[in-house]
């Protein structure tokens, strides 16, 4: 008799501790799992009122005047997969731009590209590369991509 009460109450506590532990209070989403995709947010268009040209001033005026969280809305879509708002917050504020000049529009086909020339304090100047491509719905923000420094050591 007593050992059926010892193995009653070490199953009702192993059901108590299987259901805290099993339970999912938390509203937080779990980081992906090796091998699984994370989830991309929806394209990012250029406003209809705007030329991607203008759409980069602004980008460039919100990075350098350190308001990256509207910079960060205007990011393409498989950046912001890439990194949270605070993690893009937090590595460009170790990236600094003095300034910034974009280079003339190269348009092949449905395909723009722009490259920004951006002079950043301790890194000297980069080469950044933005790729726009129009579809039904006007200037999908596709990608950008930096080509590395050119300051002289």
């Amino acid at each position: 008799m007593k050992v059926l009460k010892k193995i009653s109450i070490v199953l009702i506590l192993l059901g108590f501790v299987l259901a805290i532990g099993c339970n999912s209070s938390t509203t937080e989403k779990a980081p992906p799992l090796p091998g699984e995709k994370k989830t991309i947010p929806p394209d990012v268009y250029v406003p209809a009122n705007q030329t991607p040209e203008k759409y980069l001033d602004k980008y460039y005026k919100l990075y350098t005047d350190g308001n990256f969280k509207e910079a960060y809305k205007m990011l393409p879509a498989s950046k912001k997969a890439e990194q949270s708002e605070k993690e893009y917050e937090d590595s460009h504020k170790t990236l600094p731009v003095e300034s910034y000049k974009l280079g003339a529009k190269k348009q092949k086909g449905d395909q723009v590209v722009i490259e920004a020339k951006l002079k950043l304090k301790q890194f000297g100047t980069w080469t950044v590369s933005w790729y726009f491509v129009k579809d039904s719905k006007g200037y999908k923000v596709e990608d950008y991509a930096a080509a590395g420094s050119e300051q002289k050591k």
